[in-house]
């Protein structure tokens, strides 16, 4: 559930409702990484805020494959991949 509330927060309209749906689904180390993105997103408030900024850049959900850390149902760790594999 913590993944799907992550995504919304790439098409809110709003940075108060982009930190509201990241601050719901982070843990308090984040750490964030996909091809799009320059270098890893990392740390506890810096991480939420750089982002915050990241996604912002986007106004709908990112598309590929996801894979995700998780404890205590908060996101730790997530790592993206473009694609969604070579069909079989």
């Amino acid at each position: 559930m913590c993944l799907h509330t992550l995504f919304s927060a790439w098409g809110a309209p709003s940075p108060e409702e982009r930190a509201a749906k990241t601050d719901a689904a982070i843990g308090p180390i984040f750490y964030y990484s996909d091809p799009n993105a320059p270098d890893p997103i990392e740390g506890c408030i810096q991480g939420r805020e750089a982002f915050s900024d990241y996604i912002a850049q986007f106004t709908a959900m990112m598309r590929g494959q996801y894979f995700a850390d998780l404890a205590e149902d908060r996101l730790l760790r997530v790592i993206g991949f473009s694609g969604m594999g070579e069909p079989d």
